[in-house]
């Protein structure tokens, strides 16, 4: 079951991850009005151990279970990402590939305004 993010709160999807795979998922909507769509989401990635490749595809989903991608990026160092009404009522971070460096992480958190 997805962790409630309402607007102006923040939440860490992936936490220093060191493999592949989906974070946390947050139901994203205004604390004022249930079932609306959130503004906006912004996410944070925090990068480090210098990885070569790294690819996160930003996930959303109407219903908890079914997901699709919103966004997805490739990065090497610490970045921000804004997606501006993003019509889902969920949204996660999943980290596809890490690969090279030193012992790399990957930390991802989403804004939602």
């Amino acid at each position: 079951m997805a962790t409630v993010l309402t607007l102006g709160r923040s939440a860490l999807s992936l936490d220093a991850e060191t493999g592949t795979g989906a974070g946390e998922s947050f139901q994203v909507w205004s604390n004022s009005q249930p079932r609306s769509l959130p503004v906006s989401h912004r996410w944070l990635f925090t990068i480090t151990g210098s990885p070569t490749n790294i690819r996160i595809d930003i996930e959303g989903s109407l219903d908890d279970s079914t997901w699709f991608d919103i966004n997805c990026w490739n990065l090497v160092s610490d970045g921000t990402l804004y997606i501006p009404n993003p019509q889902v009522y969920y949204a996660r971070a999943n980290l596809v590939t890490l690969t090279g460096g030193s012992s790399p992480t990957v930390t991802a958190r989403l804004f939602v305004g």
